[in-house]
């Protein structure tokens, strides 16, 4: 992923540049030149890309691992454009989050007191532990659009700005082996393998539920390639896109008190075990778009 973030650096640099000296160009241009007058224009974007949601792990929860899933992003925007070289866009889209989280082992232990006043300390060990997550969010851009025009129908561009994003849906599913065991320090007693008060070892356990986000989280977006105009109505587009949420999407609290598997019948998500929770994805985008006047 640093490897493609570079890339994306320096070809969002060589857009910049072009555009820069594109407009250094136009000024110099006679009025004789042909230019394209302001437009009100709608379009459609759609395309793959590869997403990954980034759990930072603290605590027991530690050395996570993360894989990336494919997804299929879209969105229906209405542009204005100021010039042949700038302009705003906004909308609405839908965009999704994938990725598979995966432990190695796990163990943790928390006091409690039973009914006799006794302190005593549950104690949960795990392994082969993967969990899915999958988010779809409600997004809302707000971008500028920064043009360089080849000729009247071909030109590069960059699109960057922010995504408003609501989630939708916010789901994770999470499998494991796990041993429960208690210990009573007083009596120095420990009890295990009686399945009537769950305690069992090396039980396959899984379980699924909702993850907890903020409401409304924040998308610096970026995209760049070329557009081509069809007709004096029409043009297509196709780009490298590339989003990343600006903070921590997770609403769960201290993860200080995180357990994984409280008995045997429930796993909780990792994300609550984590500090941090991002998100980020990039890949392909085409685009059609048409100029109402």
């Amino acid at each position: 992923m640093k490897i493609i973030t570079s890339i994306l650096r320096s070809f969002f640099l060589i857009i910049i540049l072009l555009f820069s000296y594109q407009t250094a160009a136009l000024s110099q241009e006679t009025d004789s030149a042909p230019t394209r007058p302001s437009h009100l224009s709608v379009g459609i974007s759609v395309g793959p890309a590869q997403s990954q949601i980034t759990n930072n792990g603290t605590s027991s929860v530690s050395n996570l691992l993360s894989s990336k899933k494919n997804i299929i992003s879209g969105a229906l925007e209405l542009r204005y454009t100021f010039s042949r070289l700038i302009g705003i866009t906004t909308g609405v889209g839908y965009g999704s989050y994938r990725s598979e989280l995966s432990l190695d082992s796990y163990k943790d232990s928390i006091n409690l007191t039973d009914s006799d006043h006794d302190v005593y300390r549950h104690i949960v060990s795990g392994s082969g532990i993967k969990e899915a997550q999958k988010i779809s969010c409600l997004n809302v851009p707000v971008c500028i659009n920064f043009q360089v025009p080849v000729n009247l129908r071909l030109g590069f561009f960059l699109q960057t700005g922010v995504n408003l994003s609501i989630p939708l849906g916010k789901t994770y599913s999470s499998s494991g082996t796990f041993t429960y065991t208690e210990y009573y320090p007083a009596y120095n007693l420990r009890l295990k393998d009686i399945p009537t008060y769950g305690l069992v070892s090396n039980t396959k356990v899984s379980s699924d539920g909702s993850l907890e986000l903020k409401t409304v989280n924040i998308y610096a977006t970026a995209c760049a390639g070329v557009q081509y105009f069809v007709s004096s109505k029409i043009q297509i587009g196709l780009g490298v896109s590339y989003d990343r949420s600006l903070s921590n999407i997770s609403n769960y609290g201290s993860p200080g008190s995180f357990e994984i598997s409280p008995s045997p019948t429930q796993i909780n998500s990792m994300m609550g075990g984590s500090d941090k929770a991002t998100t980020q994805s990039i890949g392909v985008k085409i685009s059609l778009r048409y100029f109402i006047r």
